[in-house]
């Protein structure tokens, strides 16, 4: 008998009988599937999943090979876009067509005033939703990040005032959401930032340091930005050298003793005084000596004169203590024919000490005159 390859085959059997052979040749059992995508913008990833795995494509097909059998296949679609279809099942070579449709994104803007100030901050917040299809509801979320309940709320208009209070120190992000069917989520956030509030009054310490006053004196209380008048007025024996602040006070001519501070915060004001640097002396004064004669007073080798009836000043430092010798007069003598001679305190000479600052009084009296050619 030959060989025939139909199948099925009739033939007929022979007288006798006759043996017969059946071939089979394994056929291929996997099978190849095509997607083509269209509406995406050129180099858009998208994918199908086929149970656990998913491939990829950039361009507009896909094309897996090596399946067998029946299998369901889904669409991983891009963000922003709905699949149609969005899945299916395929149990041979073939292929499908996939549209995707855009999705509109809500965009969201807002701009809170103001942005920062002191406590309790009033915040109005002006805010704008748009993108959804026409005639959409937005529905919308206000976080205003300071942990309090959310404003909430729907509306077919596309702008919103709203109002929040901060009453603590700190910054601040609100963040807006708007959803609506048929389009994708939209936020957006800004920052606002409450401070703590200046004090109503700054306080100012004003004093001195050396011998002196000042004006104002004592502890004081002002505005912010308060200009005042200061004045510092020296003891006897003293100069004023300058003003010295501390904190957040200004002065407009740190050198006079008159002028301005300006305050911007807590501080101090103080008048720097300096002594004045004085002359001490110890004067020596005398009687009874006739008017136009000289007298003198020596301390430590050097001779201080003057006329009768003045007082002699030697310099000297405070507290210092002068030794000192006052000695006779002479009155006349050569080419005289008289000559007198006066003691200091009826002696020939007087010696001491005086303490600097202080007076010595010397009383002179006669003590013999003496005529030239008489005995």
């Amino acid at each position: 008998m030959s060989v025939n390859t139909n199948n099925p085959v009739t033939f007929t059997m022979p007288t006798g009988g006759v043996n017969i052979t059946a071939s089979f040749t394994q056929t291929s059992t996997t099978y190849s599937y095509t997607w083509y995508a269209r509406g995406l913008p050129s180099g858009t990833m998208w994918g199908i999943t086929i149970g656990s795995t998913t491939q990829w494509s950039s361009s507009d097909s896909l094309t897996w090979t090596g399946l067998s059998g029946t299998q369901s296949w889904s669409v991983d679609t891009p963000s922003g876009y709905t699949a149609n279809p969005s899945s299916g099942t395929i149990s041979g070579t073939g292929s499908t067509t996939i549209t995707f449709t855009g999705t509109p994104q809500i965009q969201v803007s807002i701009n809170p005033q103001p942005t920062s100030g002191t406590v309790p901050l009033k915040v109005t917040l002006y805010a704008g939703w748009w993108g959804a299809p026409s005639g959409a509801t937005y529905n919308y979320t206000i976080d205003w990040g300071d942990g309090s309940t959310p404003t909430t709320g729907s509306t077919t208009s596309t702008t919103g005032t709203f109002y929040h209070t901060y009453n603590s120190t700190s910054s601040y992000t609100i963040t807006v959401t708007a959803s609506a069917s048929g389009a994708q989520t939209g936020s957006a956030s800004a920052t606002v930032t409450a401070n703590t509030p200046p004090p109503t009054t700054y306080t100012v310490n004003f004093g001195t340091s050396g011998s002196g006053s000042v004006t104002p004196s004592g502890t004081q209380y002002y505005n912010p930005g308060a200009t005042v008048n200061i004045t510092a007025s020296p003891a006897s024996g003293w100069s004023f050298v300058q003003w010295q602040v501390s904190g957040n006070i200004s002065i407009a001519n740190s050198t006079s003793p008159s002028t301005t501070a300006t305050v911007n915060g807590n501080g101090s004001v103080t008048a720097i005084f300096e002594q004045v640097p004085t002359s001490y002396v110890v004067t020596f004064n005398e009687s009874g000596l006739p008017s136009g004669v000289q007298w003198t007073v020596t301390v430590g080798g050097s001779v201080y004169s003057a006329n009768s009836g003045q007082p002699i000043n030697i310099q000297c430092s405070s507290g210092q203590t002068i030794s000192y010798t006052v000695n006779m007069v002479v009155v006349g003598g050569s080419g005289s024919t008289e000559t007198c001679y006066y003691y200091p305190n009826g002696q020939t000479s007087v010696s001491g000490t005086a303490s600097c600052g202080g007076s010595v009084t010397v009383t002179y009296k006669l003590h013999a005159c003496y005529r030239v050619g008489m005995t």
